[in-house]
């Protein structure tokens, strides 16, 4: 999961960057804010309906049983690997809408 922030934040860093030295417009600037939160919302529902491949935790990794992973034998406690991972769905939600809100302002702003 912090490799998909990690990797968004490179990406906004090097947009703003090329928009600071001239190399795009800030129209271009919102349009990449826009899309990659856009994507982010769809992760985060992708991460909310239970997708695997798209949840982006390793709740895969996970042992097999309570036993191995050395976790109390109380059903409420144990962990799903079915359920999607609640931090990652939060996380990304709130990245994508604050992703998608500088996008819009800065298409309704230099548009």
């Amino acid at each position: 999961m912090n490799r998909i922030i990690l990797f968004e934040m490179f990406i906004f860093a090097v947009v703003i960057v090329s928009a600071v030295f001239g190399s795009i417009g800030l129209e271009r600037v919102g349009q990449v804010f826009l899309a990659v939160g856009i994507i982010d919302l769809i992760m985060s529902m992708a991460a909310w309906r239970g997708w695997p491949i798209l949840r982006g935790d390793a709740s895969n990794q996970r042992p097999l049983n309570k036993r191995d992973s050395g976790e109390v034998a109380r059903d409420e406690f144990s962990w799903d690997s079915e359920s999607p991972s609640t931090g990652f769905t939060v996380k990304i939600a709130a990245l994508g809408i604050f992703s998608f809100g500088i996008g819009v302002i800065l298409l309704l702003y230099f548009a």
